[in-house]
């Protein structure tokens, strides 16, 4: 979002490309590291935006919260991050990976899988990118000592 608008301004456009987003695919299940296209299918004041990014900011961030209303009408799903922000359910994930593998040297695209070895509530979960925010991003600063004792900056990245 550019400088110069009002927090107001940005909302709009940001609300304008998911609206657009979810047109063009039916749902908001949108890849973080989407971006809008620089094509004609889309107004030329939306290109480049990163909507992503935007959107993980909104859910995970609770950016522009006074409009959080407008955003769960349009479909916006603040309920699926919730369980990805709690630092025992990923501790959990972790741990049980590296029963099953003995390391966690875990692929960036690596999603949990549906099977015997894994609780429900764990499929479909992007692990690898879990790890990568955490080993990255630094998210769960504050558990540092917990994800040493687990062996999260032990193995290669």
């Amino acid at each position: 979002m550019k400088k110069n608008r009002s927090r107001e301004e940005n909302f709009e456009i940001l609300f304008e490309a998911l609206v657009k987003y979810k047109k063009y695919n039916n749902n908001l299940k949108i890849p973080y590291r989407w971006r809008v296209p620089f094509n004609s299918d889309w107004p030329e004041n939306l290109w480049g935006l990163k909507l992503g990014a935007r959107l993980k900011s909104i859910r995970m961030d609770h950016k522009y919260l006074d409009r959080q209303e407008d955003l769960k009408m349009l479909g916006v799903k603040y309920e699926a991050m919730k369980k990805y922000k709690s630092f025992q359910y990923i501790a959990d994930a972790l741990r049980n990976y590296k029963t099953l593998h003995n390391s966690l040297d875990i692929p960036y695209g690596y999603k949990v899988p549906q099977n015997e070895f894994w609780d429900s509530k764990f499929w479909g979960m992007e692990l690898g990118v879990r790890l990568y925010d955490i080993r990255i991003r630094g998210t769960f600063k504050k558990h540092r000592s917990e994800l040493t004792e687990i062996g999260v900056f032990e193995s290669k990245m």
